[in-house]
């Protein structure tokens, strides 16, 4: 007992010891001013302005998601949708999601989205999103009106579509994608004199293939030529045209140029393909299935004329037109192939190599004096000649059938059996002979 009360004096006196007195204690570090200021400046920010704290960081978290190009924006299309349900008030969730939107092809939500941001603020831009490095013809930084009426062609709103550039055009718009969409719409509805003239004012080269195809809709066969011709010199295959990130209005129209195109590079397989997955895809009282039915009925024949291309290295014409002749003769058994998969363009290669004849042994020498191993008595092996291609039967597809897997796979394994079938006409050593056929369903 004695010997515990000792230690707690002890323990009592080195703490006293211890312990600054106060005069000498340093006082508490005061708060910083700066940090305090901001905190009761947000603080009473959250309490005049609920939520807005939370508005401009998923706002922020938008904007530095779109501005990566390969990040899936379906999460930032659902936050801004909730935020616009928040704070409908908001021009930049509407704008923020109208530009997502529009990023992913959802051409309703993204008209709907760019009309109410411009509703509250009519001259609402991405400029978070804009810089010096912005291309002038970049969607970002095209007049409101043209974005509301891309996205309502897009999404076969017409009538909106069609208010959206006659707003534009009384405000004074007068650049060339406002003509380009005035010609889109008039000519999705039909008004193929207004489409013609409206994508003859536009210097974008989506306009002269668009063009181009309102004369042929509107049977002005000789000016469908001559614009078609100057097309092709511009945008050859219509791959600008029709490959870009922004579709055609409608969507399917895109197979219908791409047939004019293929016409007039005298691909008429092409031009038959193309039209069968256009007439697959348009409604049945569309106004202009009937026109593409004519075409497809000349391409048709057209395209039985085609003959197969045939590469050879030894030059014999003879044994290049046999060739041909055995794969003409096979083309309806290799047609039959496809008769499930009528919307797809195949092609079937053949190509036959054969060795060199062995170069003939070396004559005997005699030992050399030197004690040296004995030279090789066998010549060097043949080189054989350079083929373009492996030597057997392949098929694969120069345009996709509009079919599931199974039937695009059965239909190449056809054309590859009866391909293996084909007699050949014998090759001389040291020579190869390629035969490329397109095949399209009868």
């Amino acid at each position: 007992m004695i010997a515990r009360v000792a230690l707690a004096l002890v323990a009592a006196t080195a703490a006293a010891q211890a312990a600054p007195p106060a005069s000498l204690a340093r006082p508490a570090s005061p708060e910083d001013p700066e940090r305090a200021a901001e905190a009761r400046s947000l603080f009473w920010d959250e309490v005049a302005h609920p939520g807005a704290r939370a508005h401009d960081e998923q706002i922020a978290d938008a904007i530095r998601a779109l501005r990566l190009t390969s990040t899936d924006l379906s999460a930032v299309e659902r936050g801004l949708t909730q935020l616009t349900a928040a704070a409908p008030t908001s021009a930049d969730a509407w704008g923020y999601l109208a530009v997502t939107a529009e990023r992913r092809r959802r051409w309703a939500v993204c008209a709907d989205a760019y009309a109410r941001a411009f509703a509250l603020a009519p001259g609402w831009r991405a400029d978070a999103l804009i810089d010096a490095r912005t291309p002038i013809k970049s969607p970002l930084v095209r007049a409101p009106v043209l974005s509301v009426a891309l996205c309502a062609s897009r999404a076969g709103a017409y009538a909106t579509a069609r208010a959206a550039v006659e707003r534009a055009i009384a405000l004074g718009e007068s650049s060339s994608e406002l003509w380009l969409r005035t010609g889109e719409i008039a000519l999705a509805e039909g008004r193929l004199t207004d489409a013609i003239d409206a994508l003859g004012r536009s210097t974008d080269p989506a306009a002269a293939w668009l063009r181009a195809m309102a004369f042929d809709r509107a049977r002005r066969d000789a000016e469908a030529e001559a614009a078609a011709e100057r097309a092709n010199r511009d945008d050859p295959y219509a791959a600008r045209t029709t490959s870009g990130t922004i579709p055609t209005a409608p969507p399917y129209d895109a197979d219908y140029l791409m047939a004019l195109a293929a016409r007039q590079r005298g691909q008429w397989s092409f031009v038959v393909a193309y039209l069968r997955r256009y007439l697959a895809a348009v409604p049945a009282g569309d106004r202009f299935r009937a026109r593409a039915e004519e075409h497809l009925a000349v391409a048709a024949r057209a395209a039985v004329t085609e003959a197969p291309a045939v590469q050879a290295s030894d030059g014999d014409a003879a044994a290049s037109a046999a060739l041909t002749a055995s794969v003409v003769a096979a083309r309806p058994r290799l047609e039959a192939c496809l008769r499930a998969v009528p919307t797809g363009l195949a092609e079937l290669r053949i190509t036959m190599a054969t060795p060199p004849r062995a170069a003939p042994p070396p004559a005997r020498r005699p030992p050399p004096p030197a004690r040296r191993p004995p030279p090789p008595t066998r010549g060097r092996p043949p080189v054989p000649a350079p083929t373009p291609y492996r030597p057997g039967v392949s098929a694969y597809y120069l345009l996709a059938p509009t079919a599931d897997d199974g039937d695009r796979d059965a239909a190449l394994r056809c054309l590859e059996e009866i391909g293996a079938t084909i007699r050949l006409p014998t090759l001389a050593p040291g020579n190869w002979r390629t035969v490329r056929v397109a095949v399209r369903a009868p």
